[in-house]
């Protein structure tokens, strides 16, 4: 309790800051999501800028320095592998695919989160493939208090380093789930296969 209270503090504080600084309108939940969740002196693990950085105005006038929580797709992969969420047919999936995530859930700048989707769909990355910060870290081009930009060819080069990974950990988890669960893997194929044929 007696960190959360100074860093909120200091958060607000800073928040006020940005927003004269910038001749900010005002704020809205939206524009300044988790802003308070991390640290005054964060830096984004995707772009290394800190929070007066990433700070802007939004077309509106509103401050805009909004926090996302980034996590490996791992999870959505395997359920348009097999047909179901995972985690509705056996619980200890989840413990064999956390063990198996290639990067843990972090907190990224907005511009981080929106520039690894752009990227993504540029180089026509599988769909429920994710980039970690530090991959992303890679191939963006920051500047402050604006949108990255994506080299496209270093993008490229990073997704055909991670890819085999990827893949990898889908098929095993599959292969673990089928082992673990056939019955509910053949249904969903099954289910599946009729859905198509009628």
């Amino acid at each position: 309790m007696n960190n959360i209270r100074p860093r909120y503090f200091d958060n607000a504080r800073l928040a006020v800051d940005l927003a004269l600084n910038l001749g900010a309108t005002g704020t809205d939940s939206g524009t300044m999501s988790n802003f308070s969740a991390v640290p005054p002196d964060w830096r984004c693990p995707g772009c290394a800028r800190s929070k007066h950085e990433i700070a802007r105005l939004d077309k509106r006038g509103n401050l805009y320095c909004a926090i996302h929580s980034h996590h490996d797709h791992v999870y959505e992969g395997i359920a348009a592998r097999v047909g179901f969420s995972v985690l509705s047919v056996d619980q200890d999936m989840g413990v064999i695919l956390e063990s198996m995530i290639r990067f843990p859930t972090t907190d990224i700048c907005m511009d981080c989160n929106m520039a690894e989707g752009r990227a993504k769909r540029m180089i026509s990355a599988p769909e429920h493939f994710s980039f970690s910060p530090q991959e992303m870290r890679k191939f963006l081009e920051p500047s402050a208090g604006a949108n990255h930009k994506i080299n496209r060819g270093i993008a490229e080069r990073t997704l055909a380093e991670c890819v085999e990974a990827y893949e990898f950990i889908l098929e095993t988890c599959e292969g673990v789930l089928y082992a673990k669960c056939p019955t509910s893997v053949e249904n969903a194929l099954g289910e599946a296969i009729s859905s198509k044929l009628n």
